[in-house]
């Protein structure tokens, strides 16, 4: 895999493949981003849910609980205390199951923290699995074979980690973009 940052990650292009966002031959709009897929590229926008204010490009984090707009503060500690966006590329003849994305918590990490994960959403059809790689992060896999004709996914993927009894939460955008066979 070739990842631009920790936030955009895909295979290598193939020799046919133009990189139009490298070209500058994409049609994105200001904000917007280009990423690159194997036969195209995609204008991707982070918007930050209601109650969250950006930090990063690709990173949103919840605002104070005692200052927020959110109706109840059990409302708002419910929620997750940062969402993060991410892109992943690979044709629809990958070999599976494969590993696409790690999550962990930031350092430091404590004796007796423990991380649970769990995708929340956009995997109607099984196509990917979420589970503890040790106590301390977890992956994202790819189980079943991927669809064999290109298509979009929007994952979310949700880690809680433990810490001294109490639980934080943190989600995860995975933009999934599986896309045809290079040629």
């Amino acid at each position: 895999m070739h990842c631009t940052d920790t936030l955009s990650c895909s295979l290598p292009p193939s020799v046919s493949d133009q990189d139009e966002c490298a070209l500058g031959t994409h049609n994105c709009t200001s904000p917007e981003s280009c990423f690159n897929i194997e036969g195209g590229f995609r204008c991707l926008s982070v918007q930050c849910p209601p109650g969250y204010l950006r930090t990063e490009e690709h990173v949103c984090e919840r605002e104070s609980c005692s200052h927020s707009s959110f109706s109840s503060q059990l409302q708002c500690q419910s929620l997750p205390q940062r969402v993060s966006f991410h892109q992943l590329s690979f044709p629809s003849s990958l070999r599976t199951p494969v590993p696409i994305f790690r999550i962990a918590p930031s350092p430091p990490v404590f004796s007796g923290d423990r991380v649970e994960i769990r995708i929340v959403g956009g995997n109607e059809e099984g196509f990917f699995s979420a589970r503890s790689s040790d106590r301390y992060s977890g992956l994202v896999s790819v189980l079943a074979s991927p669809p064999s004709v290109p298509r979009d996914f929007l994952l979310l993927v949700e880690m809680t980690l433990q810490r001294h009894g109490a639980p934080t939460r943190f989600q995860a955008q995975l933009r999934v973009f599986v896309t045809p066979p290079p040629l």
